[in-house]
């Protein structure tokens, strides 16, 4: 027969190893998670330097050209040609 702190032993036993396993399946469901979310915000930044890389094309090429950028726009002003030009 098995006593009563022995069958205590194993019930305790049994519970802790499925808190253990529960506990590690919540884990791969939360890393998951928190990897897609990464990958989102990874994805935002690089979409924005991006955009700051276009940005900066376009004034560097108004000022190649000439032009002055008006940051109240966002767009390249062709100086006025003066008298005699």
């Amino acid at each position: 027969m098995i006593g009563l702190g022995l069958k205590l032993a194993l019930a305790a036993g049994l519970a802790l190893g499925i808190g253990i396993a529960g506990a590690r399946i919540v884990n791969l469901i939360v890393d998951g998670r928190v990897s897609k979310a990464t990958e989102a915000i990874n994805q935002d930044q690089r979409d924005a330097a991006d955009a700051i890389s276009e940005a900066r094309a376009r004034v560097r090429a108004c000022h190649l050209g000439g032009g002055l950028w008006d940051r109240s726009t966002g767009q390249c002003v062709r100086p006025v040609p003066g008298a005699g030009q």
